[in-house]
């Protein structure tokens, strides 16, 4: 039994927004409901997300998408190996373990988190032909993939990331110094089999998805950017997208931005109100995406194209487009500055 802690706990008055970053934060994917310290229900990753395809705003109660019968085990009263086979059979990560008064006292998990998922064949592509000029003067002598992030490069940090939730197979896009980046690889034996495509003049970060060899229109494939790390578990990322049948799918993240003044509303200029030092949430585009081979048929050959205009695109031609949300930890590391915060948030870490 694992002892309980705030990160596993949520109460009522709680908006979804609050339960997705402590979710993102707990590693289970599972919080339990609380009222005046007696356990009413539980709230999973998938029941949020779920409750979000709907027309739901994060700012609505957590209670929207409690289960308020889940599977629970009395202490005292159970059998740690019955309940155990029991969450395996209906893929539960977690119980809570509760009192006769219904306070909880642990729980029960069996998650390993970075152990024991299943091997994928599912491809992912990573764009790193770019010129990386936010990283100059570095990327004159090493290309933005390869420059050094601790004990690794910043593209096998991406890849290990990957790797860990069974992704196996990577493509990555080259232009920019990709013989250096292909050298770099033929030494590595964790990654030595990796393919590529190599782009013959700069496609824009959707362009290159046309190089790659002809898939089944409905194998899906993971894209990546070389600017980006995350803290994300990919294997519900990829799950997300399968069980809802999107045809491209975003990972979006939760932002939530304070303005540090205030900001004045007026109107045909007269004043009406000031707000003072608002603040807003935002869903931003962290550059990773999946999408079915069928959307790269929308690409023409040698067009220099976005993802961004490639999703409109999609959208154009009746393609349907998800969002998976996530407020894990994600850095933009495309310029000096981002660069060094990242370095030294993973520092901390001991990573």
């Amino acid at each position: 039994m694992i002892p309980i802690s705030e990160d596993y706990l949520i109460t009522p008055n709680a908006s979804l927004k609050d339960a997705l970053k402590k979710i993102d934060k707990n590693s289970l994917g599972t919080l339990f409901l609380i009222e005046n310290d007696i356990f009413i229900g539980t709230v999973t990753d998938g029941d949020i997300r779920r409750v979000l395809l709907k027309e739901t705003s994060l700012n609505d109660s957590v209670t929207l998408c409690a289960n308020r019968n889940p599977i629970v085990a009395v202490y005292d009263d159970y059998k740690l190996s019955d309940i155990q086979h029991k969450m395996i059979e209906l893929q539960i990560r977690a119980v809570p373990v509760i009192d006769l008064s219904r306070k909880i006292v642990g729980l029960i998990s069996t998650f390993e988190p970075e152990l024991n998922f299943p091997i994928k064949a599912a491809n992912v592509f990573i764009m790193a032909g770019g010129f990386g000029t936010r990283l100059d003067p570095f990327t004159k002598i090493l290309p933005k993939p390869l420059i050094p992030f601790g004990d690794k490069t910043i593209v096998e940090h991406i890849m290990d990331n990957f790797y860990k939730y069974g992704f196996r197979n990577f493509t990555l896009s080259l232009f920019y110094k990709g013989n250096i980046i292909k050298t770099y690889f033929n030494d590595n034996s964790k990654y030595s089999d990796i393919k590529y495509v190599e782009e013959k003049t700069p496609l824009g970060t959707g362009g290159s998805l046309k190089l790659i060899p002809e898939l089944d229109p409905e194998e899906s494939l993971i894209v990546a950017n070389c600017d980006s790390i995350i803290n994300l578990n990919f294997d519900d990322f990829f799950s997300y997208h399968l069980d809802n049948k999107f045809d491209i799918t975003i990972l979006g993240l939760l932002k939530h931005i304070k303005i540090p003044y205030g900001v004045i509303k007026y109107e045909e200029g007269s004043y009406l109100e000031m707000d003072e030092k608002p603040s807003y949430d935002f869903i931003i585009n962290t550059g990773f995406y999946i999408l079915k081979s069928k959307v790269i048929k929308l690409i023409s050959e040698n067009e220099k194209i976005d993802m961004p205009e490639l999703i409109e695109r999609a959208k154009r031609n009746g393609m349907t487009v998800g969002v998976f949300i996530t407020s894990s930890d994600w850095f933009d590391i495309g310029q000096w500055e981002e660069y060094r915060q990242t370095v030294e948030h993973f520092k901390k870490l001991g990573i």
